[in-house]
Formats: structure tokens, C-alpha cells, sequence
């Protein structure tokens, strides 16, 4: 288990801004999801910035960590729940960051400001959007653990 994951993809053919990115999961690799972080962002949503060792609703880390935490209450059911949902919103990153990337090739050099905006509002939107993603599972998964647990433990009542 790990408090984050880390891959480093270096691409010294591109301008530094977008060539260097760490692809960035708060957590273990497996029940992660991954972000890049363009070398050449200059903040973060502030989601990001926040968490201690308490759990918090505002908490970027705790988001994510609530999502592996449910993960591994019923590893085999529920881990392949989070993998999907992280692999097919990684492959939408995968594709916007293309997109992206070409954007800001075509303006760096005659529009370093606008090039810079694009890159920053690009990675804005995804960390916000993995967020959600994070909420959204969370919420998948509490409520299959409901149900399994009613399963599991039948009440008839007081």
C-alpha cells in the first residue's frame, strides 16, 4: 500500500511545459486513478491542497482514499468496479490530452500566454472531473456494500 504513485513520462522532443508529466494517483496503483501533471501548470484546485490525517469531504486525498478503503472492504467484488470506471475515464484523459497537446503546439511559440491557459485549464478541468468520478464511486460502492450486508445479514426488525 502507498500514499501515491507516481509515473514519470519525459519527452524532451516537446517543450518542457508539456513534455515532462507525472501521471499522479493519491493512493496504491491498483485502486488509483491516474492524473497528469503537466510540469507546466502553475496551480491546483484547491481540493488538491487540502487534507490532514482526519477524513474530509473536501479533501481531494480523502476522496480518493475513501474510494480504496470501500475498495478493500470486499477486494474481489468491488476492486474491478474501480478499475473499470478509473480505466475508461484514464482513456478519456489519454484522448483530451492529445487533443490538447496539440493545441498548445500550435500556439506556444506566437501565443505562449494563450498556450499556457489552455494547458492550465486542461488540467483544472481533469482534476476536477476525476474528482467526481471519485464521488461517484463512492457512491456506487456504498451502495452495493448496503446491499451486501442486508445479504449477508438479514434483520427482520425491532
Amino acid at each position: 500500500r502507498t500514499t501515491q504513485t507516481h509515473i514519470l513520462h519525459v519527452r524532451p522532443e516537446l517543450p518542457q511545459p508539456i513534455g515532462c508529466v507525472d501521471y499522479y494517483a493519491m493512493g496504491m496503483a491498483d485502486l488509483g486513478v491516474f492524473v497528469p501533471l503537466y510540469q507546466g501548470i502553475t496551480s491546483y484546485p484547491k481540493a488538491y491542497m487540502l487534507g490532514t490525517d482526519r477524513s474530509s469531504a473536501d479533501s481531494a486525498y480523502w476522496k480518493m482514499r475513501k474510494v480504496m478503503t470501500l475498495g478493500m472492504v470486499n477486494y474481489n467484488a468491488y476492486a474491478p468496479v474501480i478499475q473499470e470506471t478509473y480505466a475508461k475515464f484514464e482513456a478519456e484523459i489519454t484522448q483530451r490530452q492529445k487533443e490538447m497537446e496539440v493545441q498548445y503546439l500550435a500556439n506556444y511559440k506566437t501565443l505562449p500566454l494563450h498556450a499556457q491557459d489552455l494547458l492550465q485549464s486542461f488540467s483544472d478541468r481533469i482534476l476536477l472531473q476525476a474528482l467526481d468520478v471519485a464521488d461517484n464511486l463512492q457512491e456506487e460502492l456504498f451502495t452495493r456494500l448496503t446491499s451486501d450486508i442486508q445479504a449477508e445479514y438479514k434483520f427482520a426488525g425491532a
